[in-house]
């Protein structure tokens, strides 16, 4: 489904008249749009605006709407059309990270006076191959692709690139880990978010708090550079971090190992954001745990799902400008007209 403005609608049908028409040619009515298109004089208007200020169109009052002179402008191209596809487009629904990421990429492709179409994702519809073949897509943003679905994708030509993490499986499969930036293949164009930089802020938070024991508690364990980033930070403060920074598994959180790992002393915790309600909940369950005793952290992007004062800081890792850049390297890539990767961090922030 092409989720664009009602104007953009009307827009293109105008446009495509002007191409198959010829210089004077009467084009319907401004009431006759209205209701072919079942839309207002006001989104008419929007859709004629631009085509009126390029001398594409001309309206001549009570007689109609013509085509001028100059019919072929910049402005008379018709505009790319740009999937943006999620792992699953369930969480848009779902899921606030990914609710973020959609409406910074929306908006920034709508800002370039492009079409957008959202895709369904995995375990959803069809194969996103054969919808990039149906909606002759020029180019598509993925938040947490599969490396073998954008395999698929590549083979038809369309530019991709890939944001936030990418798998090397679906997640629907037990074995899902994701991949470090470097072992993402070079073919790939990719925006993501530092997740090395992430686990240096998580740890030097802990570290000023004059804890040193920290836990992970993620969906999928090997978040490769998030483990990193801490270790880095521990070693740089002179602390040696051999067991006293533990990745933990959802599937393995529970309150015996809540209890037991809060007696080793470790009071730092990191929780991936798809958890931070039901973690906190967990924990606020426990009685044998001194909440006070601990400082826990996530990411902003679950902060609104959130009761205030739940959490001790947020790491700021900011979706709609991460979908922001990874349209404009997606803009660079097809105006270029070249296979040339492109690659992008974004360095979060602890709010």
């Amino acid at each position: 489904m092409i989720m664009d403005p009602l104007y953009m609608r009307v827009r293109r049908y105008l446009v495509r008249q002007v191409q198959l028409g010829q210089v004077g040619d009467k084009l319907p009515s401004e009431n006759q749009l209205c209701k072919k298109f079942d839309v207002s004089r006001i989104t008419i208007r929007s859709a004629m605006k631009d085509l009126i200020e390029d001398d594409i169109l001309v309206p001549r009052q009570g007689v109609g709407i013509f085509i001028s002179r100059k019919k072929t402008p910049r402005s008379c191209i018709a505009p790319k059309v740009i999937g943006v596809a999620m792992f699953d487009n369930r969480t848009v629904h779902l899921n606030y990270f990914a609710s973020l990421f959609l409406a910074g990429a929306l908006g920034k492709i709508r800002k370039l006076g492009w079409d957008a179409s959202i895709l369904q994702g995995l375990g959803v519809g069809r194969p996103l191959g054969e919808e990039c073949i149906d909606l002759k897509l020029d180019g598509i943003v993925w938040l947490n692709p599969c490396l073998s679905e954008i395999r698929k994708v590549t083979e038809t030509g369309v530019p991709i690139v890939g944001v936030g993490n990418i798998a090397s499986k679906p997640r629907s499969n037990t074995d899902f880990f994701e991949f470090g930036i470097g072992q993402i293949p070079d073919d790939i164009s990719y925006c993501l978010i530092n997740l090395y930089e992430e686990g240096r802020i998580a740890a030097s938070y802990f570290l000023d708090q004059g804890i040193d024991k920290a836990l992970i508690i993620n969906r999928h364990l090997e978040e490769r550079d998030f483990y990193k980033g801490m270790l880095h930070t521990f070693k740089k403060h002179s602390i040696n971090p051999e067991g006293r920074i533990k990745s933990l598994p959802w599937d393995s959180f529970d309150n015996k190992t809540i209890v037991s790992l809060a007696e080793q002393g470790f009071r730092g915790i990191y929780v991936g954001d798809s958890l931070a309600s039901a973690v906190m909940e967990r924990i606020d369950q426990e009685k044998q745990i001194k909440r006070k005793d601990l400082k826990i952290i996530t990411r902003a992007c679950c902060r609104h799902t959130m009761p205030e004062g739940s959490m001790d800081g947020f790491i700021n890792c900011d979706l709609q400008g991460i979908a922001n850049r990874s349209v404009e390297a997606l803009q660079k890539i097809i105006e270029s007209n070249d296979n040339k990767t492109i690659r992008r961090t974004l360095k979060p922030k602890m709010v």
